[in-house]
């Protein structure tokens, strides 16, 4: 986290076991104000950002890894449902897109 006054950077929140590296993506929730994130290519796990606290948890876990090339995140209301998309690409696997419905 960056302060504009002091000109110096502080730690938010911790990173999970892995880390975030090239292909990471985020889909933001102003309702909720949580940050959905996906690691670097090779994981299978969503994670979850609370912004007011910084904590960071495991929010869920798709069928087969995700890699970098094409995998976005969207966070699409329906009808008052909210659901995020993963989208996941890359020439060597077959794509797919995962549905997976946000409760709080």
């Amino acid at each position: 986290m960056y302060s504009i006054s002091g000109n110096v950077w502080s730690t938010y929140s911790y990173k999970p076991t892995s880390y975030f590296n090239v292909g990471a993506s985020a889909a933001y929730d102003p309702e909720t104000n949580h940050v959905y994130l996906s690691l670097w290519d090779g994981q299978r796990y969503i994670y979850r950002l609370k912004l007011e606290t910084g904590e960071l948890e495991p929010f869920a876990r798709v069928p087969t890894f995700y890699v970098r090339e094409c995998r976005r995140l969207a966070l699409v209301k329906i009808d008052g449902h909210k659901f995020l998309y993963i989208f996941r690409g890359y020439e060597y696997y077959p794509w797919a897109v995962w549905r997976i419905p946000v409760y709080y």
